[in-house]
């Protein structure tokens, strides 16, 4: 199964190390994509990152390295602009920091995995049945 991972759910692991989320990154039946956006958005957030997990960096830098290896990186640019264009107009009245995300899902075809319930929310509005949840991924990996 093809996966986009949202930022929010690397914040949480790296912060938490949640069980679920780290099997999900490391089980080999999921290829798992994020943009660019992700280093971004994780570099600015990244005393609060520090402070939340109570990590040294060099903690932090290791455990995200380890996530990192898991995770396809696709840059913002490569995504077709065709995805692009209609993610930020589905996206425009909601929040467009997800743009890149909800694009690289339309353009590899894969599941959006995020915890953003505003994000959920506004792609359910418009009737797009991205998402998906750790839950529902959990039960695919005992199923």
């Amino acid at each position: 199964m093809r996966i986009v991972i949202d930022t929010n759910l690397i914040f949480s692991l790296l912060v938490s190390k949640n069980e679920k989320i780290l099997r999900i990154i490391f089980d080999d039946r999921f290829y798992i994509a994020s943009t660019n956006h992700l280093i971004v958005e994780l570099f600015k957030h990244k005393e609060r990152i520090a402070r939340y997990s109570r990590l040294t960096e060099s903690e932090i830098l290791e455990l995200l390295l380890k996530i990192l290896e898991n995770v396809e990186i696709v840059p913002y640019r490569s995504i077709p602009q065709v995805f692009r264009e209609r993610a930020f107009s589905i996206l425009k009245s909601c929040d467009i920091k997800d743009v890149p995300f909800l694009a690289l899902s339309f353009a590899i075809e894969a599941k959006l995995w995020t915890g953003d319930r505003k994000l959920k929310k506004c792609l359910d509005r418009q009737g797009i049945e991205i998402c998906i949840s750790v839950e529902e991924l959990v039960r695919l990996q005992d199923s």
